[in-house]
């Protein structure tokens, strides 16, 4: 049920690792920073479930600890990071275990923290106080209310930097957009439909929306839109790829091209229904599903001039021979490792 209605699926530990060590790299090459090692850093995972990425970055921030300044001090600095992660999940089961997970991951790294910032929230919800949004909370009891208020304070104040996850992502029928999506972020997405209609399109807009779309956009607007938006910062997610082709994704494709200054795709491919080389029998999935399936990694220093494309950088796994889920999760470990891909 929860699967089938918001979209989620277990991600396999290597593309987390992937990914975490991507959105490092592009904190450090790209923004001059210190990675997810920085004090500065904020960081959230705006679909957490049951908190992989935070204890994947965790165990990054542990290990680059322990190298630069010795295992004497990684405790501390795990605690710190525990301060600066953020995680929103919308359902009850995965967020309980997710600040379990936590909590055990701060502690076993020899770090104290009676508080994590991880809350059950809806993300694509707007806070309370934009554009006019009324939030009635008075059937909520006391604790819930201040979940939400912690949460809203994350979506509208905190200076996130990063942002990275596995956002849920599903074909919403009809009807299911308001309930699912929201007015706000419904509203918002009109950015990406408006040059597909501009360009004749229209018709490709019908498989536009889908919940992988909405975290698309809600990513852009905590970057650089809500009032005390950074304005720069790195997003790394792995979502559906259908948006690297299709024509009623290219007002998603334009705006990440205006907004970042480099785009990396690792494209990961396994679309059961697609294309494929004619000597290859089967080209498999990462995840156990139907669509194909890429990692974006973007990052914006705020320094790009306006009316500049960013680059695009592209690795598709099918120029590295890699056609099953295992030669496809084994070149994700290495490229975790050695940046080689």
């Amino acid at each position: 049920e929860a699967v089938s209605k918001y979209g989620v699926y277990y991600t396999p530990p290597e593309v987390v690792q992937l990914v975490v060590a991507e959105v490092d790299n592009a904190l450090r090459d790209g923004l001059g920073s210190q990675g997810l090692l920085d004090p500065q850093v904020n960081l959230l995972d705006p679909a957490c479930g049951t908190g992989t990425f935070l204890i994947a970055a965790t165990g990054l921030v542990a290990h680059q600890t322990a190298s630069r300044f010795g295992t004497g001090s990684v405790g501390a600095e795990v605690a710190g990071f525990a301060q600066r992660m953020n995680g929103f999940e919308i359902l009850v089961g995965p967020y309980t275990v997710a600040h379990y997970r936590m909590l055990r991951e701060v502690k076993g790294r020899g770090g104290a923290t009676a508080h994590l910032p991880i809350f059950l929230a809806d993300t694509l919800a707007p806070p309370a106080g934009i554009t006019g949004v009324a939030t009635h909370l008075d059937f909520m009891g006391a604790p819930m209310v201040a979940e939400r208020e912690a949460a809203d304070t994350v979506k509208r104040d905190t200076p996130i930097l990063a942002i990275m996850g596995n956002p849920p992502y599903r074909r919403l029928r009809s009807g299911e957009v308001t309930r699912l999506v929201g007015t706000h972020i419904g509203h918002l997405w009109e950015d990406f439909k408006r040059p597909v209609r501009e360009a004749g399109l229209q018709r490709s807009l019908n498989a536009f929306p889908d919940l992988y779309v909405a975290f698309y956009r809600w990513a852009l607007w905590r970057l650089f839109e809500t009032e005390h938006a950074c304005r720069r910062g790195v997003v790394g997610f792995i979502t559906n790829r259908g948006f690297l082709t299709g024509p009623g994704f290219g007002g998603l494709r334009k705006m990440l091209r205006e907004r970042f200054d480099v785009i990396r795709i690792i494209d990961f491919r396994g679309n059961n229904k697609g294309t494929r080389p004619a000597d290859i029998e089967k080209d498999e999935n990462i995840f156990n599903i139907e669509v194909g399936v890429c990692v974006l990694i973007a990052y914006a220093t705020g320094q790009k001039p306006e009316g500049v494309e960013g680059e695009v950088r592209y690795a598709d796994v099918w120029n590295h021979n890699c056609f099953s889920r295992e030669e496809k999760l084994t070149l994700a470990s290495d490229a975790a490792r050695n940046r080689n891909l």
